[in-house]
């Protein structure tokens, strides 16, 4: 599976010139987490010391609008979602905010080590060179642009999860309710599939499962997390067979059960 940050003065993309608008970082109010925007003198060092010297041009676009974030406790982070936030003029109070949302939850090898610090970008977080090879390749603009534009942007840590399975910060977004969501959701639909293994035919299920599947996107997190595990089962029955969709509910329900609370 796969949860933010960065900001600077003058940029150019191809022929196109920007002016770059104030980047706004909020301090972390969560205990052992630190951020670092563009506006501190050594910012430009740090990001260096994460994804080295060779910075693709699509990549240092975003670094106006990007921050590190990096982790001081004596924990692993597990998951993070840093908020963005903007206003299109300049006395406005800043709203209509988003952000990304990051997990690593039983993967220990991919989680924010204790004294690690990341980069994060509104599409990305990055924790090495190798992070840096879709840039490389030309990919990475994205909303670039929405950026660009506003005439002020701001930028929090909002939560993160803890390798303990505990959640901290604003949640102002609700991840925790997404977090959760991302859990549960599909060994619910496993649950499901294997009991109605032993009661219901095979058509049965798979139009159990498409009645999940057109649920509509957005909205509550669990009933769209269901939607798409069901979405992912039925590709998974169509390209190999019932017994693979079995299989696949099983794996599902196999795995560790992350500890998620608050």
């Amino acid at each position: 599976m796969a949860p933010t940050f960065v900001l600077v003065a003058a940029l150019t993309v191809g022929l196109t010139s920007y002016a770059q608008p104030p980047l706004i970082v909020q301090p972390s109010t969560i205990a052992g987490i630190s951020i670092v925007g563009p506006e501190s003198p050594g910012f430009a060092a740090i990001v260096s010391q994460i994804v080295g010297t060779d910075q693709p041009g699509n990549f240092t676009a975003w670094l106006p609008y990007s921050v590190v974030v990096k982790n001081t406790s004596s924990q692993a982070l597990a998951g993070i979602m840093v908020a963005w936030t903007a206003a299109r003029e300049a006395s406005a109070p800043l709203g209509h905010g988003g952000g990304l949302r990051v997990q690593w939850f039983n993967q220990p090898a991919q989680q924010i080590q204790p004294g690690q610090s990341v980069v994060a970008l509104p599409l990305d977080v990055l924790m090495s060179a190798r992070d840096l090879k879709p840039f490389a390749q030309g990919r990475g603009m994205g909303n670039l642009p929405n950026f660009q534009e506003m005439q002020r942007n701001g930028v929090s840590v909002d939560g993160v999860v803890f390798a303990s399975g505990q959640f901290v910060g604003a949640d102002a977004y609700q991840e925790y309710e997404e977090f959760q969501a991302e859990i549960n959701a599909p060994r619910s639909v496993a649950t499901a599939v294997l009991e109605k293994k032993t009661t219901s035919p095979i058509s049965d299920i798979v139009s159990w499962l498409q009645t999940l599947a057109a649920k509509p996107r957005g909205g509550d997190f669990t009933v769209a997390r269901i939607a798409s595990e069901a979405r992912l089962m039925l590709t998974v029955y169509s390209k190999k067979g019932e017994a693979a969709l079995y299989s696949m509910a099983q794996d599902i329900l196999q795995r560790p059960v992350f500890p998620l609370h608050r």
